[in-house]
């Protein structure tokens, strides 16, 4: 049984990879995804760093996604992505940080222009606004959430661990329940 904390998680993660906002999830969500971050930063999307994303994101939907498309309309709803959601956090918990692993490595390295290895407020802002259309007060406040040691820097290990605990937990007091703003 899904908790009511989980339930408002899974909606707002769809509704965070639904960028076109038609109310289901196709393929064309996760390239816009990576592409509007990648022109963004102004990087041509030929160039390897902008591939990763790109690909990652692609990936993401045939590896993760796509297998959740019950009916087989190359679309995915609300209802079939909680299903499928459900019934793996249950089976595997650590199944979204092996999935999405390759995909935050190259996502942040990116965002990382200096190559310092952990993203500033500004560079967090830049990636979410673009990617998931949040708001600057959602970008703000999740990094403040996001933010474990309240250092002002995001590390890869503090966005693995905001992963793991948004999709994985219903527990209430979890930092990762903001990583993609209030609920």
């Amino acid at each position: 049984m899904v908790g009511e904390l989980l339930s408002r998680k899974l909606r707002r993660g769809f509704q965070a990879l639904d960028t076109n906002e038609d109310g289901t999830l196709d393929v064309q969500d996760f390239e816009a995804a990576g592409r509007r971050f990648v022109d963004a930063l102004g990087i041509d999307v030929q160039q390897p760093e902008a591939r990763a994303v790109i690909d990652g994101w692609v990936q993401l939907w045939r590896d993760v996604i796509a297998p959740m498309d019950q009916d087989h309309d190359n679309q995915v709803s609300f209802e079939e992505f909680s299903s499928a959601l459900t019934q793996r956090i249950g089976a595997d918990p650590d199944s979204y940080n092996r999935y999405l692993g390759p995909l935050v490595d190259a996502t942040l390295s990116t965002a990382d222009r200096a190559r310092k290895g952990w993203l500033t407020p500004d560079e967090f802002q830049l990636l979410y606004q673009t990617m998931f259309r949040l708001s600057d007060h959602a970008t703000r406040s999740a990094f403040a959430h996001l933010d474990a040691d309240s250092d002002g820097r995001l590390t890869l290990a503090e966005l693995r661990q905001a992963i793991a605990e948004f999709w994985g937990t219903d527990d209430e007091s979890a930092r990762g329940n903001w990583l993609f703003g209030p609920l």
